[in-house]
């Protein structure tokens, strides 16, 4: 997945990141699930991983 973000929104992203002694990324990964949880879209017990899942034989 690829996401065109504002530059305020990129900086202050980077800036949370640094702080929590995360990646952008995994901060991105971080406040999403927290999102998603929150509004029931995701369980707590299901993994939030940065890293991508791929289905055998799926590209």
């Amino acid at each position: 997945m690829n996401l065109r973000l504002p530059v305020t929104v990129k900086e202050a992203l980077a800036r949370a990141a640094t702080k929590d002694l995360r990646s952008s990324s995994g901060m991105a990964v971080h406040i999403l699930a927290e999102w998603l949880t929150a509004r029931g879209y995701l369980t707590t017990t299901e993994p939030a991983s940065a890293k991508p899942t791929r289905q055998k034989g799926k590209r």
